[in-house]
């Protein structure tokens, strides 16, 4: 399965050890694809090092080696204008050119993304479903 992670995702993840950091943990044991882009990856280590989350320098590196060494770096070739917020441009274009299966996010993003943006509406209505209907039919996986 291939799938991208929104970074507020991963910042719950890290900051909470709830159930991001479980659906984190499930991608990684279960060999998912974890899809970035060099955008991606840069929002995430920055965002890791905000001061206003206190992380120690141990906690940044321990979270930098597991990104790097569990993602799957791709390039994307298509730009995509979203205008209401640019910075969601990136995960957009690396869920369309990796044509993955789930865009792991909040689900405010999603209803934002859904009045906003008619073309990937119905890709990420599609995932999004698909990822609800097998994480209830799968929950046991998130006990790690």
């Amino acid at each position: 399965m291939k799938l991208i992670i929104d970074t507020n995702v991963l910042i719950s993840a890290i900051l909470k050890d709830g159930k991001p950091e479980k659906l984190i943990l499930w991608v990684i044991k279960n060999n998912h694809q974890w899809i970035v882009t060099d955008e991606i990856l840069t929002e995430y280590f920055e965002v890791l090092k905000r001061k206003k989350f206190n992380l120690s320098d141990e906690i940044i590196t321990y979270w930098e080696d597991l990104i790097n060494i569990t993602t799957i770096k791709i390039t994307t070739k298509n730009k995509f204008i979203f205008n209401r917020d640019k910075k969601d441009e990136k995960f957009i274009e690396c869920l369309i050119e990796s044509k993955s299966d789930y865009f792991i996010m909040t689900i405010v993003q999603i209803v934002i993304i859904y009045l906003k943006c008619f073309f990937t509406t119905c890709l990420l209505k599609r995932t999004y479903k698909k990822f609800i209907i097998e994480l209830k039919t799968n929950l046991k996986h998130f006990s790690i």
